[in-house]
């Protein structure tokens, strides 16, 4: 293991042994078999524990649904070393280090997302942890993606070198406005000026670009992107799936580090 990575307890360095990570102090994590960490020390809430959530996410990701986004991070990366804060079930990532001499670093709370991330995409270092405390030295990786979850931008800067970048995703009113009108949700309700804020107390802001355009699905397709968001994690799956244009709708934030 990278020596990059810290232990959750005391915060030294971790060395990957035979089936396990540890530190200098015995604290000891072992290697899952598809070759991820825990290093939460926290039982997250079960709806990060819904594998079909995460199966759902990945067939939309493999599908091409976030094509025209994903693209659009790869291009305004910064250096080798990516972390990607809330990964998920890794497609995402994995996209990101097809450049050649990139190295991901893929974090999540959610278990089943990390072992289904790593049980396929072997190049990047994949550990469950907790935003709240991320398991990485000070100033060691050069961009931080965090794409449609919750942020830590005191953490972000913490992890990212002096001249690395954050990349962050945010929803639009009409972002994914097909399902959430099938769920019965209103658009969402955190505006952009709430997360420019929030962004804007530790980073300078580069850049901020729009994304928005509709993907045309198949029935299957509707029905794994109405089953990918926590949005209906309490509804019950489509009864009859339809093809339908669904929106996407994002605003990308580019940043640096304020100090």
């Amino acid at each position: 293991m990278n020596t990059r990575f810290l232990c959750p307890l005391c915060h030294g360095a971790l060395e990957r042994g035979a089936g396990s990570a540890r530190c200098a102090n015995g604290h000891s994590f072992d290697v899952a078999r598809q070759g991820y960490v825990n290093l939460l020390r926290k039982k997250p809430d079960t709806l990060y524990e819904d594998k079909a959530l995460f199966m759902a996410r990945r067939t939309v990701y493999e599908a091409g649904f976030f094509a025209p986004l994903a693209e659009a991070i790869r291009e305004r990366l910064s250096g080798a070393v990516v972390l990607d804060a809330g990964c998920g079930e890794g497609s995402l990532l994995a996209r990101l280090c097809e450049d050649a001499g990139r190295y991901g670093i893929g974090l999540d709370i959610a278990r089943e997302a990390v072992r289904m991330a790593a049980g396929r995409y072997k190049r990047v270092a994949w550990c469950v942890g907790d935003l709240c405390g991320i398991p990485l030295a000070d100033e060691s990786v050069d961009s931080v993606v965090n794409v449609l979850t919750p942020a830590n931008y005191g953490e972000f800067s913490r992890v990212l070198k002096k001249d690395g970048v954050l990349l962050k995703v945010a929803p639009n009113a009409g972002h994914l406005t097909e399902i959430r009108a099938l769920a019965g949700k209103s658009p969402y309700a955190r505006t952009l000026t709430e997360t420019l804020q929030a962004f804007e107390r530790r980073f300078a802001l580069v850049e901020r670009k729009t994304i928005r355009y509709a993907v045309a699905c198949d029935e299957a397709l509707s029905a794994a992107v109405y089953a990918m968001t926590p949005l209906t994690a309490h509804e019950a799956a489509l009864a009859k799936p339809e093809a339908w244009k669904i929106t996407v709708d994002v605003t990308l934030l580019k940043g640096r580090r304020l100090v």
